[in-house]
């Protein structure tokens, strides 16, 4: 092969490769601005968010297999100010019609509407009734099926054997204690989660905690999902 046959095939191979690069360019050009997955979101100021979703946390039981501890649930009404309107007077109509529903009194819906977590992420979920039983979660539920702003959620509990002599030994679960907080949410704990205070649930907290899933979501709706295990 000559020089000139080589440098040839050279400077081909260099248009080839700008081409395909300049190829790439318009398609991500594409994706961001021609087609975005999310514009009408972007166009709005809302942004996709990381949340973090608690597994299930694992089982004490005994050398024989006697459950000792397992989960159970508290539940909370939650508002999510993201989904109520921007505008000031549907807002108010929104929340006249959620305090309706829920007999929660205006005063505290909208302190939780224009509260700062609400600021800093209008789709995190602000509690305004703590510790409803079972019963009335359920029915309040479905009271409030498919109305925006409002929700039922359910929160991780724990149960414990009632031998009194094992209280001790299994321990508890709580809230991250506050000097700990910044580092245990940097390591992928949730800002409202629980955490093995002392016991079998401090000592073991690595391995009845699991591991935590995602999910990816762009206001109110749900992207990506990694599940915990």
């Amino acid at each position: 092969m000559s020089r000139i046959e080589a440098g040839l095939r050279l400077r081909l191979m260099q248009v080839a490769v700008c081409a395909l690069f300049l190829l790439l360019a318009v398609q991500v050009a594409r994706l961001q601005w021609l087609d975005p997955a999310v514009s009408a979101d972007y166009a709005t100021g809302t942004f996709p968010r990381n949340v973090a979703v608690e597994p299930p946390r694992g089982l004490i039981t005994d050398r024989n297999g006697l459950v000792l501890a397992h989960n159970t649930a508290t539940f909370r009404v939650v508002l999510i100010p993201g989904e109520l309107p921007t505008e000031p007077e549907p807002r108010r109509l929104a929340l006249a019609r959620i305090e309706a529903l829920t007999g929660i009194r205006f005063a505290t819906l909208e302190a939780a509407a224009s509260s700062t977590p609400a600021a800093l992420d209008p789709y995190a979920p602000v509690a305004v009734q703590d510790d409803l039983d079972r019963d009335t979660a359920v029915t309040l539920r479905a009271r409030l099926a498919g109305q925006p702003g409002i929700a039922v959620q359910a929160n991780p509990a724990r149960a414990y054997a009632s031998e009194p002599s094992l209280a001790h030994l299994l321990g508890s679960i709580g809230a991250l204690p506050p000097e700990d907080a910044a580092d245990l949410v940097a390591s992928g704990y949730h800002v409202d989660g629980v955490i093995g205070l002392a016991g079998v649930e401090g000592q073991y907290e690595a391995a009845l905690r699991g591991q935590p899933g995602r999910r990816l979501v762009l206001g109110p709706r749900l992207l990506v999902a990694v599940l915990p295990h």
